[in-house]
């Protein structure tokens, strides 16, 4: 029961005939990427939470608020740059490059955002930290899609059956939901 369960919720529907035989071994270095992204939100998380103040008798929740609010936008906006046509037909023709590039940006905007609490009086690192971490994982979206849609077509589907790329990106979800807990 818990393992049909687990299969379910898991899995690509007709797993695991239904995906590239690669795909195992994806899963098994996108979870360890997922482990180590973690690793670098949570430390970042901290310094970012320190530059915001708490701890701090003399700073106030509305502050780091609209500090965190602008440091938002501010990273939406940018990332709308790589979120173009132009942009995804490259991450479609060049998934590689892009995916470990999305890997390396995602861990300089942490460093950033550690640097950012260390060197307070270095406002950029404040806002390129976020805009850094938002554009990776833009990228990584999108190549995410890419790379799944060839999983879904390297599979063995019975005659006339085409790939369910929203359950195997719906089952793809779910296991990044569970390796982040």
């Amino acid at each position: 029961m818990a393992q049909h369960f687990f299969i379910a919720v898991f899995a690509p529907e007709g797993w695991p005939s239904s995906v590239a035989p690669e795909y195992g071994r994806y899963q098994l270095w996108d979870t360890i990427q997922q482990v180590t992204f973690f690793v670098n939100t949570v430390i970042s998380k901290q310094a970012v939470m320190k530059f915001h103040g708490v701890g701090d008798p003399n700073k106030t929740p509305a502050e780091a608020t609209a500090l965190e609010m602008g440091r938002g936008l501010l990273a939406t906006i940018v990332c709308m740059v790589v979120a173009t046509p132009h942009f995804t037909d490259l991450y479609r023709a060049l998934p590689r490059i892009f995916r470990m590039s999305s890997e390396v940006i995602n861990a300089v905007g942490h460093f950033i955002e550690i640097l950012a609490a260390i060197f307070t009086q270095v406002v950029s690192f404040l806002y390129l930290g976020p805009a850094l971490c938002l554009i990776a994982g833009t990228m990584s979206g999108a190549v995410r899609s890419v790379i799944l849609q060839h999983f879904a077509k390297g599979g063995t589907l019975p005659p006339g059956k085409d790939p369910d790329f929203g359950d195997i990106s719906l089952k793809e979800s779910n296991q990044d939901r569970s390796r982040k807990q």
